[in-house]
């Protein structure tokens, strides 16, 4: 086959398979279908900086703007900029010429278009891919606002390129990223680091697990 897809029960998500039956990852279905968007992206802080990467090579002009993580932030901010296309690696797309609901099935079409042009595979294997990996550490709710602000008095106090403090903090150093930000559904406050290479990434994530665990020890 061409191209398989996976899509939830009520087909608001899609995710995709290359003719070569290779999973195609979340952050590089959605530097596919933003780069086939005419005007601004939106998609949320824990995506790969590869999709960064990419709208600033292929496209010009178009703004970005990054959310809290989780479809109904992307949705709102699609609405409130006018932005043509919002996506969430988690199979989320959303194509406010249709609806600001994601759409598996409009984001599947859009797929298969793009397959008939190309082969899949070839379209995945020229976006850059990254090492990213996710943990968590338990927190009480109670602390949660505490250990989040002892979070940030420390990376005040590094040597960062860029802070967003959308959802948490996240923190563009050396070598990669890293975000740290609490849980809306569990005691936890979640971790995550994409790194240059894998060297990077250990590295990164050392330093963002030992903050958290000094913020919660200090708390």
């Amino acid at each position: 086959a061409d191209l398989g897809v996976a899509q939830d029960g009520d087909a608001d998500r899609a995710v995709f398979v290359d003719e070569k039956g290779r999973y195609v990852d979340g952050d590089v279905a959605l530097a596919l279908f933003a780069m086939q968007a005419e005007g601004d992206i939106v998609y949320t802080v824990d995506t790969s900086m590869a999709v960064d990467e990419m709208l600033k090579k292929h496209k010009g002009g178009q703004r970005i703007y990054k959310t809290r993580i989780g479809d109904t932030y992307v949705a709102e901010v699609v609405k409130s900029r006018g932005a043509s296309f919002g996506g969430e690696t988690s199979g989320s797309w959303i194509f406010p010429n249709l609806s600001y609901c994601p759409d598996g099935l409009h984001a599947t079409a859009i797929m298969v278009n793009m397959v008939n042009k190309r082969a899949l595979s070839e379209l995945v294997d020229e976006i850059p891919t990254y090492p990213m990996k996710r943990e968590k550490i338990e927190c009480r709710k109670d602390m949660m606002k505490r250990v989040m602000d002892e979070v940030m008095k420390t990376i005040e106090g590094m040597d960062v390129y860029d802070v967003n403090t959308t959802d948490g903090v996240r923190a563009q150093l050396d070598g990669g990223w890293f975000l740290i930000r609490p849980s809306g559904t569990e005691p936890y406050v979640r971790i995550t680091v994409e790194g240059n290479d894998a060297d990077s990434l250990d590295n990164l994530l050392k330093d963002a697990k030992k903050i958290v665990k000094t913020a919660i020890k200090n708390v």
